[in-house]
């Protein structure tokens, strides 16, 4: 249902291989890259080899690497840290070692987003500014994440829900009704959306305490609107 198909990998009509990390085996990883031929590593350095191996053996025509401790990193330390850059580079020097033996074969690398720099000090919990919030509401987890909140709503309480957030936020975050996001959305997306949705402002998260998570203990995040969050960038490595 999530992902009905066809994936990239079974509409290419040549023979792919995804390497990544063992740990994120599971069932969406099967879903998502069915049509693939998977390889699980441990070491970032052995995941590049093993793809260039599968390309020198003619196992493969089109790859995908995914690395998530760059990722990690960034969640843990935030962006701007020491710790996040120190990621980044002892990645990229990986790669770089590795890379050679990808002979006749264009490297690309992305990311498929960015983080901004908040922190556990920094989180309003709604329903600590409005204990009567929860009442209001179909759903008692929001969707979305910390960056952009979506909640479901009492279909009849929508205009006081976004008056009152609005007023105990006081600036912190906007508060819009969550169709106004979109310039059109189709049945599916709308059944799941929300009626609500909160965007903190630079720097800041919004959750509720009863169904915290990682806004608890995160120092980067993504998801919300902001440049850092939502730019990426493609680089072509060749040595």
């Amino acid at each position: 249902m999530l992902a009905p198909g066809p994936t990239l990998y079974e509409s290419l009509g040549v023979p792919c291989v995804v390497a990544q990390p063992g740990r994120l085996a599971g069932t969406f990883s099967g879903v998502a890259t069915r049509g693939a031929a998977v390889i699980g590593f441990r070491h970032l350095n052995a995941g590049v080899r093993a793809l260039a191996d599968a390309f020198a053996h003619e196992e493969c025509r089109y790859g995908l690497l995914y690395w998530d401790l760059i990722d990690r990193a960034g969640h843990d330390h935030g962006p701007g840290s020491p710790e996040f850059a120190a990621a980044c580079k002892r990645s990229l020097d990986e790669v770089w070692e590795a890379v050679s033996e990808l002979r006749g074969v264009t490297v690309l690398i992305t990311a498929d987003h960015g983080q901004v720099d908040v922190s556990p000090e920094r989180v309003d919990y709604l329903d600590d500014l409005w204990p009567q919030l929860p009442a209001l509401l179909t759903h008692s987890r929001p969707a979305g994440s910390s960056r952009d909140v979506f909640l479901h709503v009492r279909s009849e309480h929508v205009p006081t829900v976004i008056a009152e957030l609005s007023a105990r936020l006081d600036g912190r975050a906007e508060v819009r009704p969550a169709a106004e996001l979109f310039d059109a959305i189709g049945p599916r997306l709308r059944d799941r959306l929300g009626d609500v949705a909160v965007l903190p402002s630079a720097g800041r998260q919004a959750w509720l305490r009863r169904a915290a998570a990682s806004e608890q203990r995160f120092r980067g995040q993504h998801g919300g609107l902001h440049e850092a969050e939502t730019s990426t960038y493609l680089a072509q490595l060749t040595r």
